[in-house]
């Protein structure tokens, strides 16, 4: 730590140490012509002196300022990786998982490296974990449930200072909210600034897929047994489509599912 005297007013220090100066002296040789001795002269203009020094010292108005010298280790950049399965869901030939490490690798990363900011990653789905460059690259998004504001609120409690800000990587599809209200007192209290960054399309992605199509090869003009099994996303679990009305779903147990768009009988 450094600190130094600084004057708000330095002219009054600067123009009155002279005026001070010539004073005291006219007054010494007034006084020695009066026939004073040399002794009480010293004296005399030695209180004197003391005295316009103190007035010339506050009229100059003096700062004590301390300045402590930069920390080795700056403010770090949280970074929130959601790993939950609807990150798995594919748009334009990659999935979004891929499309927010692609985001870090090329266009994140590289600016808080110019700026010199340490970034600190974790990847949450139910729960958050540290995680390094090679653990985002090989994770795989397939975490059951996405709270976010437990991450938020894991990650202000596990840094030694608040960070600079916290970026979350992620589709925007919480479905955990039990520590919302958690995470958002952290963040005011540390006042540390949250930054959302989604991935995924408005328009939604494909979730059904056809798998097989089971119909024997000559048919009858009226309606016959059919089954056509499906897989969907991100659960990958079958399911089949009956023939006989308009979107309904013929569950694997029996019975009917419920109707749902985008699916047509065969």
């Amino acid at each position: 730590m450094t600190a130094a005297i600084y004057f708000d007013f330095p002219l009054g220090w600067q123009a009155g140490l002279p005026f001070a100066l010539a004073v005291l002296a006219l007054a010494a040789w007034l006084q020695r012509r009066r026939g004073l001795s040399g002794r009480r002269v010293a004296i005399l203009t030695a209180l004197r002196g003391t005295a316009l020094l103190a007035l010339l010292l506050l009229s100059a108005r003096p700062v004590w300022m301390a300045k402590e010298p930069p920390t080795q280790v700056g403010r770090p950049v949280v970074l929130l990786m959601d790993r939950s399965e609807s990150m798995s869901l594919e748009e334009n030939e990659r999935t979004r998982y891929q499309q927010a490490l692609r985001f870090v690798r090329d266009y994140l990363l590289p600016a808080l490296k110019s700026a010199d900011l340490p970034v600190q990653a974790m990847l949450f789905g139910q729960d958050a974990e540290p995680a390094d460059g090679a653990k985002l690259a090989e994770a795989k998004p397939d975490a059951k449930r996405t709270n976010l504001g437990g991450a938020i609120a894991r990650a202000l409690a596990n840094t030694p200072i608040p960070p600079l800000a916290v970026i979350a990587l992620t589709d925007g599809a919480a479905n955990e909210n039990a520590d919302n209200a958690r995470a958002l007192s952290a963040l005011v209290d540390a006042r540390v600034p949250f930054v959302g960054v989604g991935f995924g399309s408005d328009l939604g992605v494909r979730t059904l897929s056809l798998r097989q199509v089971d119909a024997p090869p000559v048919v009858a003009p009226v309606g016959f047994p059919r089954r056509s099994p499906l897989s969907g996303r991100p659960f990958d679990r079958p399911c089949g489509a009956s023939p006989y009305g308009y979107g309904h779903f013929l569950r694997a147990g029996g019975g009917w599912g419920e109707r749902g768009r985008g699916v047509r009988r065969l």
